[in-house]
């Protein structure tokens, strides 16, 4: 079973039993990102590896 918004069973059992609602987010988008050292100019790149195209 997937977390849901990222929450553990348990976390999310016990903000529902302190009242909270929690709205269900199936999606939130991924995350692609670049780093450039600004003393080399080096570039480094990552992708969000949750998710295959």
């Amino acid at each position: 079973m997937e977390p849901m918004n990222g929450l553990s069973g348990g976390t999310v059992d016990s903000l529902l039993s302190m009242g909270y609602s929690l709205p269900l987010k199936s999606y939130m988008g991924d995350v692609n990102a670049v780093l450039i050292d600004p003393e080399s100019g080096e570039m480094t790149g990552s992708h969000d590896s949750r998710h295959e195209f």
